[in-house]
Protein backbone atom coordinates (compact mmCIF):
# COMPACT_ATOMS: atom_id res chain seq x y z
CA UNK A 1 0.00 0.00 0.00
CA UNK A 2 1.41 3.86 -0.37
CA UNK A 3 -0.70 6.92 0.27
CA UNK A 4 -0.46 9.60 -2.59
CA UNK A 5 -1.56 12.81 -2.62
CA UNK A 6 -3.59 15.17 -4.84
CA UNK A 7 0.07 16.28 -6.20
CA UNK A 8 1.13 13.39 -7.67
CA UNK A 9 -2.51 11.88 -8.89
CA UNK A 10 -3.60 15.63 -10.32
CA UNK A 11 -0.30 14.67 -12.67
CA UNK A 12 -2.26 11.65 -14.46
CA UNK A 13 -4.41 14.11 -16.22
CA UNK A 14 -2.33 17.04 -16.23
CA UNK A 15 1.01 17.22 -18.20
CA UNK A 16 3.41 18.63 -15.87
CA UNK A 17 6.42 17.98 -14.32
CA UNK A 18 7.29 14.48 -13.40
CA UNK A 19 4.40 13.39 -14.94
CA UNK A 20 5.98 10.66 -15.95
CA UNK A 21 6.91 9.75 -12.49
CA UNK A 22 3.39 9.87 -11.19
CA UNK A 23 2.44 7.66 -14.10
CA UNK A 24 4.45 4.62 -12.68
CA UNK A 25 2.17 4.43 -9.53
CA UNK A 26 -0.60 4.26 -11.56
CA UNK A 27 0.90 1.57 -13.54
CA UNK A 28 1.68 -0.31 -10.60
CA UNK A 29 -1.90 0.18 -8.90
CA UNK A 30 -3.27 -1.12 -12.48
CA UNK A 31 -0.82 -3.66 -12.83
CA UNK A 32 -2.27 -4.66 -9.05
CA UNK A 33 1.35 -4.80 -7.55
CA UNK A 34 0.10 -1.37 -5.22
CA UNK A 35 -2.61 -0.45 -3.91
CA UNK A 36 -3.01 3.54 -3.77
CA UNK A 37 -4.58 4.70 -0.55
CA UNK A 38 -5.84 8.82 0.20
CA UNK A 39 -8.19 9.87 2.76
CA UNK A 40 -11.60 11.19 1.44
CA UNK A 41 -10.52 14.79 0.94
CA UNK A 42 -8.35 13.75 -2.89
CA UNK A 43 -12.22 13.36 -4.31
CA UNK A 44 -12.57 17.14 -3.42
CA UNK A 45 -8.77 18.45 -4.17
CA UNK A 46 -8.85 17.07 -7.31
CA UNK A 47 -12.72 17.72 -7.84
CA UNK A 48 -11.19 21.18 -7.22
CA UNK A 49 -8.34 21.29 -9.54
CA UNK A 50 -10.01 19.94 -12.52
CA UNK A 51 -13.31 22.62 -11.72
CA UNK A 52 -10.55 25.52 -11.85
CA UNK A 53 -8.39 24.27 -15.04
CA UNK A 54 -9.85 26.50 -17.89
CA UNK A 55 -8.77 23.75 -20.26
CA UNK A 56 -11.35 21.23 -18.88
CA UNK A 57 -14.23 21.36 -20.29
CA UNK A 58 -17.56 20.25 -17.71
CA UNK A 59 -17.31 16.76 -19.77
CA UNK A 60 -13.46 16.26 -19.01
CA UNK A 61 -13.97 16.78 -15.31
CA UNK A 62 -16.67 13.99 -15.50
CA UNK A 63 -14.69 11.97 -17.51
CA UNK A 64 -11.54 12.16 -14.98
CA UNK A 65 -13.34 11.72 -12.02
CA UNK A 66 -15.29 8.60 -12.84
CA UNK A 67 -11.65 7.33 -14.65
CA UNK A 68 -10.62 8.11 -10.84
CA UNK A 69 -13.74 6.27 -9.27
CA UNK A 70 -13.20 3.15 -11.38
CA UNK A 71 -9.53 2.94 -11.00
CA UNK A 72 -9.96 1.86 -7.54
CA UNK A 73 -8.28 3.94 -5.15
CA UNK A 74 -8.90 3.30 -1.83
CA UNK A 75 -9.98 5.95 -0.08
CA UNK A 76 -9.65 6.25 3.78
CA UNK A 77 -12.67 8.15 6.02
CA UNK A 78 -11.28 10.31 8.77
CA UNK A 79 -13.56 10.84 11.39
CA UNK A 80 -13.47 13.95 13.92
CA UNK A 81 -11.49 11.82 16.45
CA UNK A 82 -9.20 11.15 13.54
CA UNK A 83 -9.12 15.01 12.85
CA UNK A 84 -7.78 15.75 16.00
CA UNK A 85 -4.97 13.71 15.72
CA UNK A 86 -4.56 15.23 12.22
CA UNK A 87 -4.99 18.62 13.31
CA UNK A 88 -2.08 18.04 16.03
CA UNK A 89 0.34 16.63 13.74
CA UNK A 90 -0.28 19.87 11.21
CA UNK A 91 0.17 22.19 14.30
CA UNK A 92 3.62 20.34 14.99
CA UNK A 93 4.89 19.98 11.74
CA UNK A 94 4.04 23.58 10.72
CA UNK A 95 1.97 22.09 7.74
CA UNK A 96 -2.02 22.31 6.49
CA UNK A 97 -4.45 19.95 8.02
CA UNK A 98 -4.95 19.17 4.24
CA UNK A 99 -1.58 17.83 3.72
CA UNK A 100 -1.48 16.24 7.27
CA UNK A 101 -4.57 14.14 5.98
CA UNK A 102 -2.40 12.51 3.60
CA UNK A 103 0.65 11.34 6.39
CA UNK A 104 -1.89 10.31 9.16
CA UNK A 105 -3.61 7.83 6.66
CA UNK A 106 0.14 6.57 5.64
CA UNK A 107 1.26 6.57 9.23
CA UNK A 108 -1.80 4.24 10.21
CA UNK A 109 -1.30 2.21 7.59
CA UNK A 110 2.54 1.91 7.82
CA UNK A 111 3.07 2.67 4.37
CA UNK A 112 5.23 5.22 2.15
CA UNK A 113 3.65 8.78 1.48
CA UNK A 114 4.31 10.32 -1.69
CA UNK A 115 4.37 13.89 -2.58
CA UNK A 116 5.23 16.09 -5.34
CA UNK A 117 4.97 19.21 -3.23
CA UNK A 118 8.33 20.06 -2.40
CA UNK A 119 7.68 22.64 0.79
CA UNK A 120 5.85 19.92 2.16
CA UNK A 121 8.80 17.18 1.52
CA UNK A 122 10.95 19.93 2.97
CA UNK A 123 8.88 20.14 6.03
CA UNK A 124 8.61 16.19 6.95
CA UNK A 125 11.20 14.24 5.12
CA UNK A 126 12.19 13.41 8.50
CA UNK A 127 9.85 10.88 8.83
CA UNK A 128 11.36 8.53 7.56
CA UNK A 129 8.60 6.97 5.24
CA UNK A 130 7.78 10.20 2.88
CA UNK A 131 9.23 10.52 -0.60
CA UNK A 132 9.04 13.73 -3.11
CA UNK A 133 8.17 12.76 -6.43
Amino acid sequence: MIVLDASVIAKWFIEEENTSSSLYYRDLQAEKKEIIMAPTLLVYELANLFRFKKDFSNAEITLALEALENFGIRIVHLNFKDMGRVANFARDKEITVYDGAYIIVALDFGCKFVTADEKLYKKVKDLGFVKLL
